[in-house]
């Protein structure tokens, strides 16, 4: 569902319980997201929040147990209580350089989270609980030069593994959730500027291109100031029932249960890496890859343009 450019805001409990629904693409008009405006869509897996929104409600998008990554952009100022409650398997949360408040429970519940990239040099102030169930140890990117700042401040002090990052704000975004994601493979640093970031496409659809003209996938570019970089994909008709990409050159990859499964190529190099950016495989193709968990992961067979697959 696309949230056209005419609306500019979402009220409060506009979408409750609408467990059918998979994609929401919130336009660049809508500037309010009210209290409990996505709550209990259970079955919402991609999420895009536009680019001028500025306050998102409470319990706004509680319970949505499918969303795997989300990225609050940096017009927004304040995070409503609870806003995103037992989002479950959510795994990666970007917090953009404006956020002021995250408020009481905001990311409770949240047991599959393993990543926070909070992008303000001053750390949000956070309400109680708002960080309950989510792992001491997960890493939470933060500026450089900030950790110290973060590590004193009440809500983030009981996290143990911050990592410094850049000195700019940094957020790699997909136009549409629902036509592709982007992974950000390397971040910069302190040190090191570079970035690489990584266009996945959806069954249907296939990456067009960078928001500063580049077509190259993955992409390496470096980073010079505050940025938000955006990958735009475009369809190519319906996908094929079962098969979550399949390449112009008839190369099938798919999971068949914990196996991820290669067919069409004899031999070859194949790299698989999760939605963190981790190798869980690197090595020669045999046919199929046994992975441990559920989850979505990403594969590039050979010099072809990796593809995403989702094991369930």
């Amino acid at each position: 569902m696309n949230i056209p450019e005419g609306v500019t805001a979402i009220h409060d409990y506009a979408f409750i319980n609408a467990s059918g629904l998979t994609s929401v693409t919130i336009g660049n008009a809508v500037t309010s997201i009210g209290d409990y405006a996505f709550s209990g869509c259970s079955g919402l897996v991609y999420l895009t929040i536009g680019n001028a929104v500025t306050s998102i409600g409470d319990y706004a998008f509680s319970n949505c147990r499918g969303i795997n990554v989300i990225t609050i952009p940096n017009t927004v100022t304040s995070v409503g209580d609870y806003a995103f409650w037992a989002c479950s398997v959510l795994a990666t949360v970007t917090i953009g350089n404006a956020v002021a408040s995250i408020g009481d429970g905001a990311f409770y519940g949240c047991c599959g989270l393993s990543e926070i990239h909070s992008l303000n040099t001053v750390p949000p102030t956070v309400g109680i609980n708002a960080f309950n169930g989510v792992p001491d140890s997960i890493q939470v990117y933060v500026l450089c030069g900030r950790v110290g700042e973060y590590a004193d401040a009440d809500g983030w002090s009981q996290f143990t593994n911050f990592v410094e990052g850049s000195a700019y704000a940094f957020t790699a975004v997909s136009n549409n959730n629902s036509m592709g994601t982007v992974q950000i493979l390397t971040m910069p640093t302190c040190t090191n500027s570079q970035a690489v970031v990584s266009a996945v496409a959806n069954s249907g659809y296939r990456f067009d291109h960078w928001s500063d003209g580049a077509t190259t996938n993955p992409y390496s570019l470096n980073v010079t100031g505050d940025m938000t970089l955006t990958a735009y994909f475009v369809s190519v008709g319906g996908g094929t029932e079962g098969i979550d990409e399949v390449d112009s050159d008839k190369v099938k990859v798919y999971a068949r249960g914990r196996e991820i499964v290669i067919e069409g190529v004899e031999s070859g190099d194949a790299l698989v890496y999760d939605v963190m950016g981790r190798i869980v495989h690197k090595g020669l193709i045999d046919g199929f890859i046994h992975v441990n968990a559920a989850g979505i992961y990403m594969v590039k067979v050979g010099e072809r343009e990796a593809r995403k697959v989702v094991v369930r």
